[in-house]
This record gives structure tokens, sequence and C-alpha cells, in this order.
């Protein structure tokens, strides 16, 4: 009697091997997401990138309060069991990233280090990043939609708003785009319309967009004004990684005339374009 060998093999064949590491992956992210609990120094380090230019310590104690309330309000376990971050909760977090920013009178601003050579080291501000990671996922479709929102002109989503249609097109294309920067486990997609909707109207029900109707009896979005605060924090989850893209793909046009440049020298010029766009506050 012949055996048949099975149709899924992880043992010997590697696509199949990976298919398996792959979704075993996910299924433990997924599951580790359900349980996460966002910390104190994750809590003040996104308040921090927020206001790069400083905030006084009284207004951080507040903006981590409200920053703690929004996850909250998404289903997410927040430092403690006890509620809304208190101020202990927001001292403990700054105790956690000491060294990671300056006191500047009353306020509290990210470090950033000036070298030998007058060029800005921004490792701290990294730091800062990788400690706001923690809570990416929390906000990524939201994030998707606010950068996708606001690529039709800053003007123009004020005074016109945007076709719930044409919000969609331009979230897939972004989600399309950078999809390999976060795991998460549903995703704004062209095939599933309702997730989008929904998302949509959990940004509405946190006064974050509205639906108003024009003259022409057209439905549109508008950003609200009571909630562009959370916009910009929202938004700065995913604007980084459209700059990195940016700033990626402006390099590469670069290649044409060089298309013998190694690896390291694409980085280093990546940095180069990168840190100067930051310096003229073009990212």
């Amino acid at each position: 009697m012949r055996i048949q060998k099975p149709q899924f093999d992880p043992f010997s064949n590697k696509a199949d091997r990976m298919k398996f590491n792959g979704e075993l992956g996910n299924r433990l992210v997924f599951n580790l997401q359900k349980h996460i609990r966002i910390m104190p120094c994750t809590l003040v380090a996104t308040i921090l990138l927020l206001f790069r230019k400083g905030i006084n310590e009284a207004e951080l104690v507040q903006k981590v309060k409200w920053l703690g309330m929004a996850l909250i309000q998404r289903g997410i376990k927040v430092a403690d069991d006890t509620g809304i971050p208190s101020a202990t909760i927001t001292n403990i977090g700054l105790k956690q990233l000491e060294g990671q920013y300056t006191r500047k009178r009353d306020f509290i601003v990210p470090k950033i280090v000036v070298g030998d050579s007058q060029v800005n080291d921004y490792s701290n501000i990294i730091l800062l990043a990788y400690y706001r990671n923690a809570l990416n996922y929390v906000f990524y479709n939201e994030s998707i939609i606010a950068c996708s929102l606001f690529s039709f002109g800053v003007e123009e989503i004020w005074k016109n708003g945007v076709t719930p249609k044409e919000l969609f097109k331009r979230a897939c294309y972004l989600e399309e785009l950078i999809k390999r920067e976060e795991v998460i486990q549903s995703r704004i997609v062209p095939k599933h319309r309702q997730f989008f909707d929904k998302v949509i109207d959990f940004m509405i029900s946190q006064r974050l967009l509205r639906y108003n109707t024009n003259a022409f009896g057209e439905k549109r979005l508008f950003p609200k004004t009571s909630g562009e605060t959370s916009l910009l924090l929202i938004g700065s989850i995913v604007w980084p990684m459209i700059d990195t893209y940016y700033t990626a793909a402006i390099t590469a046009l670069t290649m044409v005339k060089t298309k013998d440049l190694s690896e390291a020298m694409f980085m280093k010029n990546c940095q180069f374009l990168g840190e100067t766009l930051h310096s003229e506050g073009k990212t």
C-alpha cells in the first residue's frame, strides 16, 4: 500500500513551515494584545512625544489622565486597576524615563543632545518612541483613518469634509502600503467595508468626527473641533511611518544615476535626508 505524503507538511516543506510559524506567531501576538497592560512609562512617553516643545507637569498629569481614559474606552487595561491614571502614575512614569527628558523651569521637554559637531542626537526621542510603541496597535486603525483624512488637505477637510467612499479608498491604500509595520487582528481592507464603517462610527461616538450633509444631499465626514487634540495623538501613531516611507522613496530616486549604491550608504543617505526634513519642520 502506497502512503501518500500529507498535503501540509511544515517539517519538510519550507513554505508550509513559514506559514505555520507565521500563523502561530500571529495567534500569540493577538492573545498578548488582549491581555496587555499599558504601563506608566508608556503613558508619559506618549504625551512627551506629542509635546516636543515641552509641557508643564500639571498639564502632563491631566494629559496622562486623558490618555488613560481614551485607552479604557477602547477596552485596554491601564497601569493598575484603580481606573483613570492619577498623578502618582505620572510620577512613576517620569521616574522610569529619567534621562530621556530635561526640565526647563516648569516645563518637561524630551531631551535632545547636541554633539561636538553641532549635530542633534535624537536617540532619546527614539527611546521614547520605543516605549510609546506598546499602545500603537490600540489606535492603529483610527490612525490610518486620521492620516488618510488629513491627506486631503487640512483646510479642505475642515471646510468641505470628505465622502466616506473617498476616505475608505485612501485608508485602504495607506493600510496596504504600511501593512508590515503593525501586527493587528482586524484591518481596513477593500473587502471589508463594514469594519471601516464600524471604526468610523466609533470615532464619531468619541467626538472625533462628525457627519454633515451638504447642499447637494451628499453625506460627508468632517473632523470635530472637540476632538482635534485626540486626532493629533491618534495620527502621531502612523505619521512617523509615512514620513519614513517618504524619506526612503525620495532617497531611492537618487539611485537612478547611482545604481551601485551600497545598502550602508543608502541607509546613511536616508538618515541625512530624514534629519534635514525634520530640522526644516517638514516631517
